[in-house]
């Protein structure tokens, strides 16, 4: 395992620079935005980067208390990495084939317990209360489980391609699945029962993921677009069209105000909500850009890839 550490120091005219044009567009029209972070990306850079063998990094997380992040490999491993050393703490081992999603419970333990599913499982997520685990499946079918005892609650049927991922809302009543058919269905938990289905996607929906209000949803395709959805009427409020290349990752901001995401074409962008404009390209990786996590105050952001590493970024 290798640990790159570059570290930046701004001068006094470096930093009254940024803040004096961070006031400056304030003011001016925002066609200008262009130029101000063609200056402005010379000082957000990543941190560090850990390099994981020979194995691509299929999913990062942070830690409730955002001290931690936790990631999963093509190497059979799920490690827990320090912020601040950017050390690899802890490895755990068991699965006897790839990874491909890993995620801390919202308390932040450590959950040892196995649930086998006959098929291949692309996606996980926790209940708001952690009592419940939902995983998607190449076969097409999303099952709910009780933690404690480990047993299925139930299953959920409706698309007719294998599910890309799954998310719980953040009050615990609704899930969102996404799917290699193009098509993001939202469910009722308490039911089981299919809300909606929310369609415009023309390629694989790779991600789909609540806003912090519930009220919508932000997806990502292989079809180069990043949509975003009222889950009451079911409509497309919003397409963005940044990259030439599929959309594999995306998470909104805590503010819900900025997008960052991740694709086939080795980068990471930011763009903001409301004008659904570009605010800044992220370069680094040099393949695929995979996952995505962002702390609660969007100052710090997590991305894995292709290319064997995590990259931190500030």
């Amino acid at each position: 395992m290798e640990h790159l550490v570059t570290l930046f120091f701004y001068t006094k005219t470096n930093i009254n620079i940024i803040v004096k044009n961070w006031i400056r567009i304030c003011s001016i029209d925002f066609g200008w935005i262009n130029e101000f972070n063609k200056m402005i990306i010379q000082y957000v850079k990543y941190i560090y980067f850990c390099k994981i063998n020979n194995y691509g990094v299929t999913s990062v997380n942070f830690s409730p208390d955002e001290t931690k992040i936790v990631s999963s490999s093509w190497d059979k491993t799920i490690k827990i990495w320090d912020i601040k050393s950017g050390k690899e703490t802890i490895t755990l081992t068991g699965h006897h084939d790839q990874i491909d999603c890993v995620q801390f419970s919202l308390n932040g333990d450590m959950l040892n317990k196995k649930f086998t599913i006959y098929s291949n499982v692309t996606c996980v997520d926790f209940s708001p209360d952690g009592n419940i685990i939902i995983s998607g499946s190449l076969d097409k079918i999303i099952r709910l489980w009780d933690i404690n005892s480990g047993t299925k609650i139930k299953e959920l049927e409706g698309h007719s391609k294998g599910i890309t991922d799954v998310k719980f809302s953040p009050n615990g009543q609704f899930i969102a699945s996404s799917s290699f058919d193009a098509i993001i269905i939202i469910w009722d938990v308490k039911s089981g029962e299919k809300i909606k289905e929310l369609t415009g996607h023309s390629d694989n929906v790779q991600k789909a993921r609540f806003s912090l209000n519930g009220h919508n949803i932000i997806s990502c395709s292989s079809d180069n677009t990043i949509r975003i959805w009222d889950i009451i009427t079911g409509k497309e409020l919003k397409q963005f069209n940044i990259f030439s290349d599929a959309v594999r990752c995306v998470q909104l901001f805590s503010d819900c105000q900025t997008i960052v995401s991740g694709s086939n074409d080795n980068t990471l962008r930011l763009c903001d909500v409301k004008s659904g404009r570009e605010l800044q390209i992220l370069r680094g990786h040099t393949d695929y850009v995979i996952g995505v996590d962002c702390s609660r105050n969007g100052s710090i952001i997590v991305s894995s890839s292709h290319d064997n590493t995590i990259r931190l970024w500030i």
